[in-house]
């Protein structure tokens, strides 16, 4: 039991609180840490200089993908929306 005749309350320690599961919660909040250089970004946000000129989702979509990977996708969507048609 503590000072307050509580015991259920949790205890207090030179560096924070003591739960009753032993957790420590400390009393002061964590100090403030730097980022290394090549996590902070410097570029404007928004649009690139290859995006400006896309009309479309069609057209922004193909800045990102090939030919290729259209086909891949393709491909998996049929084979997988085959395997749930019933077999006659």
């Amino acid at each position: 039991m503590n000072a307050s005749g509580d015991s259920n309350a949790d205890r207090e320690t030179d560096g924070g609180y003591e739960a009753k599961n032993r957790q420590i919660w400390n009393k002061l909040p964590p100090l403030v840490s730097h980022h290394r250089k090549n996590n902070i970004v410097t570029g404007k946000p928004g649009m690139s200089a290859y995006s400006e000129n896309t009309s479309s989702l069609a057209e922004t979509l193909k800045l990102f993908t090939t030919d290729n990977i259209l086909n891949k996708i393709c491909h998996h969507t049929n084979a997988e929306h085959s395997s749930h048609i019933p077999k006659l």
